[in-house]
């Protein structure tokens, strides 16, 4: 899954990273006031029975069934028999919070250290869905959103909610025939976007499940605003793995690592919903100890003593 962090300008140039992904550093603006209201739920939806549509739909439900045959997704968030010490969470969340996995010029992938980023205004997401989305969909998205909006307000203990009032971290949740028709909706969104940087939001590559990007707007480590993009033909189980990787790396947990475990931030994808284990990296994250645009190694020592009074074991 590809995720972006916008730092400094709305241009082009902006770093791309891999991320399970890791976004791409690029500035920002004020966050403008969201007055574009989503389309009432009696609308046409002769989008749904698109060609291109419908077969991204028979694609992505085999691809949960071959996940699942493989024993990845796994939905069990505190898994009996693998032990969570303090160091894990030390290592995990310095690998995780504070570096990126930038594409290297011969194609490769490099790790590069970062800034610690988060939000320090409320949180407050703002679902948006295409017309082919039914009443039934919506209904379970918004619960599942409400629901993971909770979880990860009593880790952050942070101020997150869904909200229409004033949105700042969008979810869109689209079909493939409507994302790539819903430039000028977005526009109104964010009114302040170049055209070029709502088509890089908007273009969702096959192999791309979902995409999250986020604004730094004066490279402060401070985000302001946020867009999700969800496929809305996506089965249950991925669509709700989508909802929880992309929201959760929004909060300012952006990179993967292959040594997090149980954790959604692996590209493995061994476990498809966050884990206790995640949990307490959004914990750490929130502490008011840390402070945003923090380095590595100004952060760890206090990580580090963030973590001694943490005991894993325990539920957060």
């Amino acid at each position: 899954m590809l995720n972006r962090i916008f730092a400094a300008s709305l241009t082009l140039a902006a770093l791309a990273f891999m991320a399970g992904c890791s976004p791409e550093t690029r500035p920002g603006t004020e966050v403008q006031q969201n007055r574009f209201t989503p389309p009432p739920v009696e609308t046409r939806r002769t989008a749904s029975a698109a060609p291109q549509s419908v077969a991204m739909k028979q694609h992505l439900a085999r691809l949960e069934q071959a996940s699942l045959a493989n024993g990845h997704m796994r939905r069990d968030t505190n898994p009996a028999g693998i032990q969570v010490t303090r160091q894990d969470l030390i290592d995990n969340f310095m690998a995780i919070a504070l570096f990126n996995e930038t594409n290297a010029p011969i194609g490769r992938m490099r790790r590069e250290a970062a800034p610690l980023r988060r939000w320090v205004s409320p949180v407050r997401f703002g679902l948006y869905f295409g017309d082919a989305v039914s009443a039934q969909q919506r209904l379970q998205d918004q619960t599942s959103i409400t629901n993971f909006a909770r979880t990860i307000r009593n880790a952050t203990r942070h101020p997150v909610s869904v909200s229409r009032e004033n949105p700042n971290f969008h979810v869109l949740i689209l079909n493939e025939n409507e994302r790539q028709n819903w430039h000028r909706q977005l526009g109104r969104i964010l009114p302040d976007l170049p055209p070029q940087d709502i088509s890089i939001i908007l273009r969702l590559p096959r192999h791309k499940q979902c995409q999250m990007f986020a604004w730094d707007s004066d490279n402060s480590g401070v985000f302001t605003r946020a867009v999700a993009v969800v496929r809305a033909e996506h089965p249950d189980l991925t669509r709700l793995s989508c909802f929880h990787e992309e929201l959760a790396q929004g909060m300012g947990l952006p990179n993967d690592s292959p040594d997090a475990r149980p954790s959604i931030f692996n590209d493995d994808e061994e476990f498809g919903l966050l884990t206790r284990h995640d949990e307490y990296l959004l914990r750490i994250l929130y502490d008011p100890r840390l402070r945003p645009g923090m380095r590595a190694d100004e952060a760890r020592p206090i990580v580090e003593n963030i973590v001694s009074g943490l005991n894993p074991g325990t539920r957060i």
